[in-house]
């Protein structure tokens, strides 16, 4: 059997990510009604839809696995997803990631609030636990394997690691369209910004830890839950202003980082960003 060359590698993923996150969102968007869910005597509803919401995350991953099982056989596929055994992660590093977002979404909140703003109050605690459990297995663990794990991996072996960032967030971005096609586009606007500084800031992450996987997913769990929370109560009542103040503390972030670090990000942390070379047909 002939492998694909691998030329194709990047083109064919993209387009596997849109096709079936997309497929997913806009079938899952003539759901309607909601689950009635009951645990440890917390109350909730959930909306049908947000089954597909999170079903829909899985696109990049699986086109990921796809294209490098087409591209680089077993020995790709493996070799990709072995990238999410936390080998050699420093505890403190890992704590570092996982309390980022929420420290930088807490500072924002906290700018705005001095300035005037209302803050929502966000409820049980638990709630932020259990965002953060429903969540991992979709959005972060998925879409890690393909936006870092597969898509940032080949543009850093071509690119410095800001510019793979820049590159790998003008197709991030708009892939969450569905999601916010019935939103203002000012909300779709602002959301965009969020994408590229936190764009930056997960290649910053994922450099730092030599290619490994584990940091950014915890990291895309925290930004999740996180937006959840913290941020989507106050939105709802008061529009985009307070996410004018994240967005902005995420940027702020992210300049320091490039400050910091170069337009590297790191790169040089990785071991290796050579793939095994594919099959070779006879």
């Amino acid at each position: 059997m002939c492998a694909l060359p691998d030329s194709y590698a990047i083109p064919l993923f993209v387009f596997g990510a849109y096709l079936i996150s997309w497929l997913i969102w806009l079938g899952g968007g003539y759901l309607h009604g909601s689950f009635h869910i009951e645990i440890m005597g917390w109350v909730f509803d959930a909306p049908q839809r947000a089954a597909p919401f999170l079903l829909g995350n899985i696109g990049p991953g699986i086109a990921a696995t796809a294209v490098v099982g087409l591209t680089q056989g077993q020995q790709g596929v493996r070799a990709l997803w072995s990238a999410l055994k936390p080998r050699g992660l420093s505890t403190q590093w890992l704590l570092f990631v996982i309390v980022l977002f929420p420290s930088l979404v807490a500072i924002a909140l906290f700018g705005y609030w001095l300035l005037g703003g209302k803050i929502i109050s966000t409820g049980n605690p638990a709630r932020w636990i259990l965002l953060i459990v429903v969540n991992l297995p979709f959005a972060p663990l998925w879409e890690e394997i393909g936006w870092r794990g597969f898509l940032l991996r080949r543009l850093e072996s071509k690119y410095r690691g800001l510019l793979a960032s820049l590159i790998l967030a003008s197709i991030w971005a708009p892939w969450h369209l569905p999601l916010y096609w019935n939103s203002p586009f000012e909300n779709f606007v602002w959301f965009v910004v969020m994408i590229f500084a936190l764009s930056v800031i997960f290649t910053w992450v994922y450099n730092r830890s030599h290619g490994n996987l584990v940091p950014v997913v915890a990291l895309h769990a925290m930004v999740n839950s996180t937006n959840l929370y913290l941020l989507r109560p106050t939105l709802q009542s008061y529009g985009t202003r307070p996410l004018r103040f994240v967005v902005g503390s995420l940027v702020c972030a992210a300049v320091v980082i490039v400050i910091s670090e170069g337009s590297g990000l790191c790169v040089n942390s990785l071991p290796d960003l050579t793939w095994p070379s594919p099959p070779i047909s006879k």
